[in-house]
């Protein structure tokens, strides 16, 4: 029996609003552990989620209400790990323009 461990920590994240951003959570452990997402500071997007094989998240249609805190938890009967997730979005209608104000 082995300890869950992150053999790929999650990253913070930068998606394009009306985009797609995949939170990856790669762990391993024996026996396999189960992967929890959740959301520190609301609820997580419906309708707009997928789940991956490889316990990563997708989030798709990207909105400025998805940035936040996502925690991911992976549990086996061993013990458990977590990682914290910060994710901004930023608006695709804003441009950076130097032109004229």
């Amino acid at each position: 029996m082995k300890h869950p461990f992150f053999v790929r920590r999650p990253e913070s994240s930068r998606g394009l609003a009306g985009g797609s951003l995949v939170l990856v959570c790669d762990v391993s452990g024996v026996p396999r552990p189960r992967v929890h997402w959740r959301r520190l500071d609301g609820a997580l997007p419906v309708g707009r989620l997928h789940y991956t094989e490889e316990n990563s998240m997708r989030i798709d249609h990207l909105r400025s209400s998805d940035a936040g805190l996502y925690i991911c938890e992976a549990e086996n009967g061993v013990g458990r790990v977590t990682a914290n997730v910060t994710v901004t979005i930023q608006d695709a209608r804003r441009t950076t323009n130097t032109g004229n104000r």
